[in-house]
């Protein structure tokens, strides 16, 4: 089994590890959406998340049970099967924060992944 706290290879391009982004910018939503999901593989990617962001920048991360056979967890969960287009649209109506951001539930994000996604946000409001 591959743990959960895992290091990953930083593999930025050499320039983009030392650029500086602005103190304060905008919260994010995290909308993750699984059906029947390994377990390992999506806890991975929540704890990718709250391990490699900013926690100022992380409001809420919303997981979206597509309407998976495995009902011992219960987040935000379908009605029936949706597909992801949908079940990622559940997720939005659901998210509180400035910025929606979809991840699929068996990635994991890499160091220092959010500031440069909400930067030319910032810069465009």
């Amino acid at each position: 089994m591959i743990s959960l706290n895992r290091t990953i290879p930083d593999i930025r391009m050499e320039e983009c590890k030392h650029w500086n982004y602005p103190e304060t910018l905008p919260t994010v939503s995290v909308v993750i959406v699984f059906h029947n999901e390994g377990w390992t593989p999506l806890l991975r990617t929540v704890h990718s998340v709250l391990l490699r962001s900013p926690p100022q920048l992380i409001k809420e991360i919303v997981m979206v049970d597509d309407y998976s056979s495995k009902v011992q967890v219960r987040l935000v969960r379908t009605e029936d099967r949706e597909g992801l287009i949908r079940a990622r649209t559940i997720g939005a109506k659901h998210a509180t924060a400035d910025v929606v951001i979809f991840l699929d539930a068996h990635c994991e994000v890499n160091t220092n992944w959010l500031p440069p996604l909400l930067a030319p946000i910032k810069h465009n409001r």
